[in-house]
Formats: C-alpha cells, structure tokens, sequence
C-alpha cells in the first residue's frame, strides 16, 4: 500500500495523471498482470489513467475514523503489529501508546491501583 501511495504521490506533485498499467508494474512487478486484472474487474473497473487525489491516496495507507468524543488515525502498516482489532467483539488494542498520551494519561490517572 505504502509503495502504490508513495508512486501516486509522487505523481500527484508533478501534476501527472498515473497509469494502472505502470502502477502495476511498479508496486506489483512479480505479478503485475494480477494486479491489472483485479483493478479491471467488475467490481473496480478502474480507468486506464486516473488523477490521484490526496484524500483518496491517504486512504491506501491509513485508517481512520470519528465518532462522538473520539478520533482515531493511525498507519496500515500498524496493524497485526502494535494495534490489534477484534471484528467480532469491536475492539482495537493499542500498544505502546505514543509518549505524549502516555505522558498525559499518567499526569492525569497516575499509577492504576493494583489487584491484591
């Protein structure tokens, strides 16, 4: 996801339209024939060269989300590493908290009292 966002983006600077078949051939250059068929599907039915959008390419390579009270953003690449989601029960675990909300969490909770 990463290789297709940093290609789109590159092309997006330049003011470049991007070619599916050269996209493919660059982020999928085993099988790049596999890729072109998936983006050709009917389901996707990708055009031939497109103009890359920013929102739409930050969408490759992160999730996000916002809801009453609660915004959360974080890479693709994260997942299965430090942030793990369960579908069935809805919940997202994040370890090793960036230092700043560990810091801010600490001053505000302190140590959680441990179970005796």
């Amino acid at each position: 996801r990463r290789l297709a966002f940093d290609y789109c983006e590159d092309k997006r600077k330049k003011k470049e339209s991007v070619s599916l078949e050269d996209l493919s051939n660059r982020v999928w250059e085993r099988q790049p024939e596999d890729f072109l068929s998936f983006a050709n599907s009917e389901k996707y039915q990708l055009a031939s060269t497109f103009e890359p959008h920013r929102d739409v390419l930050r969408r490759l390579y992160r999730f996000s989300g916002k809801d009453k009270g609660l915004a959360i953003s974080f890479d693709s690449e994260l997942l299965g590493s430090r942030i793990h989601y369960k579908k069935d029960t809805e919940i997202l675990t994040i370890q090793g908290l960036p230092k700043d909300l560990k810091a801010d969490l600490d001053e505000k909770y302190g140590d959680p009292p441990t179970e005796t």
